[in-house]
């Protein structure tokens, strides 16, 4: 009920009586007007509805940023066209204001919005209000439609150079000592006493007359630790803590497509995950989904033995603008030998290059992909 239904339920009594009490009939009559418009009002809005709404959402799986489009559609049911329905949609805590037209009889119609992603994780979306009104606003009623849908927000997948180290690490790995039991082929040496027979190299044995085995070497296998700060302090502003998410599994794509497999750390409570092909980041972005900021920071020491139990070989932090890692980072230089760091957050930009450790300074991931982005090569004499 409105405050005109309780003035109007407070009001025909006391006109009754009065028309009574003192013998005015029209006082009388303007009771039973109002009680007439009461009637009418509640058989309006308590009649059962006629319509049917029901929602859809594309995509149901988005980046942060991607917008994505919601239709709730009406199908009447009815004889007799229905009014333009107001309906309150919800997106997690925020309510839209959808009005769906005029839908002709036995016919339907649609109504649609456009939202942008901002957030990541699992957001609902519904159900919506809607709210019938008599023709006098005496009475409303609310209704809850459309059911409810649940989209994933993942993080976004920038386009990103992998660090310098990582060309080192791919480079270094063609050296190799020689070691017995390797799947690299290395030469051709005189049999011993407790070779396997499988390696014996046949044609050349029986050239040289003398049993001849195939020597291997081990391939070194570089593998990079990424790990992502997820310490509240490390950063000044929420959305810091997004650029972070968003720039590890960007940093995550970058490492794996030159062929190095990289160890992904969230924090010191999340799953870590092994990414050694390019089709492993989508299950990065699952792992990511849900990642929300802990009040623990990392310790130098800690990440030493995450780093003995990945065998990584090298480091890559990315933190925030207001993290202390980064000074305990230079008593981890003998355990990984090189390490990057990557602070989201700062209003300079820039990049410093020290010895065995280069950290890159950036507003934002986008921030990040310009400062990164390789320069447009120079025209030559012809072009110019």
């Amino acid at each position: 009920m409105t405050g005109r239904a309780i003035g109007l339920f407070v009001a025909i009594p006391v006109l009754i009586a009065t028309s009574w009490l003192l013998g005015y009939p029209v006082v009388g009559v303007i009771a039973i007007s109002f009680a007439i418009v009461l009637a009418i009002a509640a058989i309006t809005v308590a009649r059962p509805p006629t319509s049917v709404i029901e929602r859809s959402v594309d995509p149901l799986k988005v980046t942060r940023g991607q917008p994505a489009t919601v239709v709730l559609a009406h199908r009447n049911r009815s004889a007799l066209p229905s009014a333009p329905i107001e309906a309150a949609d919800a997106i997690g805590h925020l309510s839209i204001d959808v009005t769906i037209p005029v839908t002709r009889p036995r016919g339907t119609s649609e109504a649609s919005y456009r939202f942008v992603t901002s957030r990541r994780g699992y957001l609902p979306i519904g159900p919506a209000t809607i709210t019938r009104r008599d023709p006098w606003g005496i009475f409303r009623r609310y209704r809850e439609v459309g059911g409810q849908a649940e989209i994933s927000v993942y993080p976004r997948v920038v386009a990103l150079p992998a660090p310098d180290l990582v060309t080192r690490l791919s480079r270094d790995a063609g050296a190799a000592d020689v070691a017995a039991g390797s799947d690299r082929f290395h030469t051709l040496r005189e049999y011993v006493v407790g070779d396997e027979l499988r390696k014996v190299h046949w044609p050349s044995s029986a050239k040289t007359g003398t049993l001849v085995v195939k020597q291997m070497v081990d391939s070194p296998q570089p593998r990079l630790l990424l790990f992502c700060d997820c310490d509240a302090g490390s950063y000044a502003d929420p959305a810091d803590f997004e650029s972070a998410i968003d720039a590890t599994s960007s940093l995550a794509n970058a490492i794996v497509a030159t062929g190095v497999p990289v160890t992904v750390v969230i924090g010191q409570t999340h799953t870590t995950t092994e990414v050694g092909r390019t089709e492993d980041i989508s299950r990065l972005l699952e792992n990511m989904l849900t990642v929300q900021s802990e009040p623990k920071p990392a310790a130098a020491q800690w990440l030493r033995s995450v780093a003995i139990r990945s065998r990584a070989t090298a480091l890559v932090v990315v933190t925030g603008s207001n993290n202390t890692l980064l000074s305990s980072m230079s008593g981890l230089r003998s355990t990984f030998g090189e390490a990057a760091a990557y602070r989201l957050g700062s209003p300079v930009e820039r990049v410093d290059r020290r010895r065995g450790l280069t950290v890159t300074d950036a507003l934002d991931i986008d921030g990040l992909a310009a400062l990164l982005k390789p320069p447009a090569p120079r025209p030559t004499g012809a072009q110019r």
